[in-house]
């Protein structure tokens, strides 16, 4: 069970261990009860961990410690406020406990107490989830979700669901490989660039699925990933960029949204702004699964010499009109829509 959802399994309230000390300065009062939360046992050590005005709490020892989200590659990672050296990390069903220095590993659950249909997503309360990592291919239609706790795997266009405790990667050449521990799935990973085969459109990584006999291939990661950060423009409509005249797109993706079930598509979503060539620019985008979509530009009323300003103006025309993006094989991105409006950049 993952911190960012403290599911309720019992309603019977269960009895804290601790000594009744004193709580650490700031850390409030440790005899207040939790609203909602989950014991552990971390080898004879009682930890338990919920929510107190809405902030997620670890209180151990009779001692109280306000926890904070830390970002972390696999399952979820709070550590106290003020207090690096305390901290406990949740995956699945067992967690790591840092206590003051001193590491309790092997933490499984004990129990949990509250209202047992109740399910706090502490996203509302400002603690961090665990980033989902989404693959998916076509023909037929499937896709792999790796939540930092369970890998869920939806093939055959969603008549068919499997899942497993999501297992440690192994890397391998290139790349990773997830095998579950009953040998029945593994997912394997490539840090190379890959193209949705209806689409079109690019992902960070190529993703191959082995179940049993069966094996497909498609694309996983974010797109943002590859379009996140500074780009000059070289070429717009095939013409390149005049001597001493900068155009630039710098992209910054939105905080991704967790999908809803393991087979949900979320649009990814950002801003991207820069020099237009004599005046500053920016606008929002949306990556779809269909390709890329800009939103109106706003920009500076400055004025230049008219190429210039001529071509400023074909680039601002080009952007607001793309819906597709690619890579060549040195890096490249090329935008461009259906009537063949183009922009090269190249990464600064």
């Amino acid at each position: 069970m993952k911190l960012s959802h403290l599911l309720m399994a019992a309603a019977t309230p269960l009895m804290i261990a601790g000594c009744g000390g004193p709580s650490p300065e700031g850390q409030g009062d440790a005899d207040a009860s939790l609203a909602f939360g989950t014991d552990y046992d971390c080898n004879g050590l009682t930890v338990s961990l919920g929510i107190l005005d809405e902030e997620a709490v670890l209180r151990v020892n009779g001692k109280e410690y306000r926890l904070t989200p830390v970002e972390t590659a696999s399952g979820a990672k709070y550590a106290a406020e003020g207090t690096p050296e305390t901290s406990f990390w949740n995956k699945g069903e067992e967690g790591l406990l840092m206590l003051e220095g001193v590491e309790y590993p092997g933490c499984t659950q004990a129990g949990g107490y509250g209202d047992p249909a109740e399910v706090i997503d502490t996203g509302d309360l400002g603690i961090g989830r665990a980033q989902v990592w989404t693959a998916r291919g076509n023909e037929p239609g499937w896709t792999v979700a790796l939540d930092g706790t369970t890998l869920t795997y939806i093939y055959a266009y969603g008549e068919g669901q499997y899942d497993a405790p999501q297992p440690e990667a192994e890397a391998i050449e290139g790349g990773k490989r997830y095998a579950t521990a009953d040998g029945v799935l593994s997912v394997t990973v490539l840090d190379k660039v890959c193209a949705d085969d209806m689409s079109g459109m690019p992902y960070p990584q190529t993703v191959t699925v082995q179940m049993e006999d069966a094996r497909v291939q498609g694309c996983g990661g974010d797109v943002n990933d590859l379009l996140a950060g500074a780009w000059d423009v070289i070429e717009v409509n095939g013409a390149p960029v005049m001597p001493d005249v900068v155009i630039t797109a710098i992209f910054e993706a939105n905080t991704p949204e967790n999908p809803e079930n393991p087979g949900q598509f979320v649009p990814a979503t950002g801003q991207v702004g820069g020099k237009a060539g004599c005046n500053s620019y920016g606008a929002e985008y949306t990556v779809s699964g269909e390709g890329l979509v800009m939103g109106d530009a706003t920009y500076t009323e400055m004025a230049c010499p008219p190429d210039v300003m001529a071509q400023e103006a074909a680039f601002l025309d080009a952007l607001g009109k793309v819906s597709m993006i690619s890579f060549d094989a040195g890096g490249e991105m090329e935008l461009r829509d259906h009537e063949f409006r183009q922009l090269y950049l190249r990464r600064q």
